[in-house]
């Protein structure tokens, strides 16, 4: 066994500061890290703009003109409107307008549901971020230095907090 008899400090010391060491990183750390993170209002800021983000890469709907003789001839000649009633307001386009219109529906429907899903993974995603960041050793540091030292981690939280939300723990 080791002698701790010839250490300048006592033996019992070491145990308790190694316990203080263990104690800052499974306990204080975390702890001081979510409610940091929880302060900083990080959960709504980042669902916020992941949201945006994925709104922004909504593609647009397509415009699908239709053929018929109201919509053809009696915008540009209201008086021939009545002549197009008259006579069914008949589809010029051979029923190709209303399958186009069906797939543009269709296309719609499932971006609706990409989109649907893509925002329902933000809360995960930002909830990873704040777990990953929370399990850092910096704020091990921070926490058990009672908040005297302040490593760079810790001091720029919300670069910090974007790193882990880009990296691979959190995209998946």
């Amino acid at each position: 066994m080791f002698d701790t008899n010839n250490l300048p400090i006592s033996g019992g010391l070491i145990i308790a500061g190694a316990l203080y060491v263990g104690l800052s990183v499974f306990v204080l750390g975390p702890v001081v890290a979510t409610r940091t993170i929880e302060k900083s209002n990080w959960q709504e800021t980042c669902q916020h703009a992941l949201i945006a983000e994925v709104e922004a890469t909504r593609k647009a709907p397509k415009v699908i003109p239709r053929m018929d003789c109201q919509s053809l001839v009696g915008s540009f000649m209201p008086s021939l409107s009545q002549l197009c009633n008259q006579y069914g307001n008949p589809d010029f386009g051979g029923g190709a307008t209303a399958v186009l219109q069906a797939q543009e529906k269709a296309r719609r429907a499932m971006e609706d549901k990409r989109m649907a899903l893509a925002i329902e993974k933000t809360t995960t995603s930002c909830a990873c971020a704040a777990a990953v960041t929370a399990q850092d050793t910096a704020w091990a540091i921070h926490a058990g230095s009672l908040r005297l030292m302040t490593p760079p981690p810790v001091a720029q939280l919300t670069s910090t907090l974007n790193t882990a939300l880009d990296s691979p723990h959190c995209k998946a």
